[in-house]
């Protein structure tokens, strides 16, 4: 048994009342803990108004900061403008204040791994405290030869985990002489594959009538947060282009996810190029993880056009364990997930193209679905819930 602090990255709750990939994460491996490993945990995470503040359970304590006070929010502003000048992190109103807590609860030494999650920035001041007990559970391309402190988010950290090889890979071009003897580790994510398979036919009907989707419209689906390193602008132009070479389709474009971090105009933006076809394309706004497989189950077909490069994708594997086929952008840690045996991979230099292609290959193409889902199918069972679980455990296990 061990001693574990996990601190999440003040960006959103946990356990995952508003979504969120890291958040479901940890849900995962913590309900996993509470059946079987029976680890003792603390959890800092930023506080949502969703939260029931008794969240706790035998093993697992949450804590939470309040990151929409006002002086929170002052206080990230000023640290991130020191940041930026004077080129030294100080923090900011969450990391600041989950210190304090630990600080009055005088619990520095009771813990035998501190794991961070995303933000290795966090490392600089919680070195301090936890020497020689630091992860960081790096789950996007935040730590490169780009990054800023970079030389010292690895001196302060004994491991990095990665949620792919191309993450582990953009964390080692930092350090090729490995000077630092940080362990760079790999750890997939994984997916509880029987939840998306399941299907809730009510559900289904109620999102249906809500957005005017009849039993035989084939349902292009995009899941993902909405902003413009994700290429929805791209699929709904690839798709517009597809409405109007296909005018007998009875098709439609259902976009789910939430807006990204200062991406309202955006959002107008794209909303303004989908108004012409607004019978046709449709947006959900963030929908809750447990309906999630009711809006898999809708659709025929799912897209991640990703320009940025992706640390991994989950949702690639939830719809595949949904039962429909993914067509992904060649972006990071993606083709780690799905291989091109079926030309399901678009070429971001041409993606406009190449997704109006792929929409025109596959729509209402049944023999070329199943093939192709098949064989995608096959290959996303290693990245089921138990695997991640029981990798994540082996790795605290390991940790010294």
């Amino acid at each position: 048994m061990k001693n574990i602090l996990i601190i999440g990255s003040g960006y959103g709750a946990i356990p995952a009342v508003d979504g969120g990939a890291i958040a479901t994460l940890i849900d995962m491996y913590l309900e996993k803990n509470e059946e079987e490993y029976n680890n003792k945990v603390v959890v800092y995470s930023a506080l949502s108004k969703k939260i029931n503040k008794n969240m706790n359970t035998e093993n697992v304590e949450y804590r939470y900061i309040n990151t929409s006070e006002s002086t929170c929010k002052i206080e990230r502003i000023l640290r991130g403008v020191i940041t930026r000048t004077l080129k030294l992190y100080t923090g900011n109103g969450y990391i600041n204040r989950v210190i304090k807590d630990l600080k009055n609860k005088k619990e520095f030494n009771n813990y035998d791994i501190v794991i961070i999650e995303n933000i290795g920035k966090y490392s600089i001041l919680l070195n301090k405290y936890f020497k020689d007990k630091l992860v960081l559970h790096l789950h996007n391309d935040y730590l490169n030869i780009n990054t800023k402190f970079k030389e010292k988010i690895l001196q302060n950290c004994n491991s990095v985990w990665g949620v792919s090889k191309f993450i582990c890979n953009r964390v080692k071009e930092i350090d090729r002489e490995n000077n630092y003897n940080t362990k760079i580790e790999l750890l997939y994510n994984g997916v509880d594959i029987n939840k998306f398979s399941e299907g809730n036919s009510l559900k289904e009907k109620e999102i249906r009538k809500k957005y005017n989707i009849n039993e035989d419209d084939f349902v292009f689906l995009y899941t993902g947060r909405i902003y413009d390193k994700k290429g929805v602008k791209e699929l709904i132009e690839a798709y517009r282009k597809f409405l109007n070479n296909n005018k007998e389709t009875n098709s439609k474009l259902l976009i789910v996810g939430s807006i990204g971090y200062n991406q309202k105009e955006y959002l107008q933006n794209i909303k303004k190029i989908a108004y012409e076809y607004s019978e046709n394309i449709k947006f959900t706004g963030m929908v809750e993880y447990k309906d999630m497989p009711s809006i898999y189950n809708i659709a025929n077909v799912q897209f991640i056009p990703s320009l940025c490069e992706e640390a991994f994708g989950l949702v690639v594997i939830e719809g595949i364990s949904a039962g429909i086929p993914v067509v992904i952008s060649n972006s990071g840690g993606m083709p780690e997930i799905i291989d091109n045996d079926n030309k399901v991979i678009v070429r971001r230099e041409n993606i406009i193209n190449d997704l109006y292609e792929m929409m025109n290959k596959l729509y209402k193409n049944d023999k070329l679905i199943k093939e192709i889902i098949q064989k995608q199918f096959i290959a996303i069972k290693k990245f089921n819930k138990e695997n991640y679980c029981n990798n994540f455990q082996q790795l605290i296990e390991n940790f010294k």
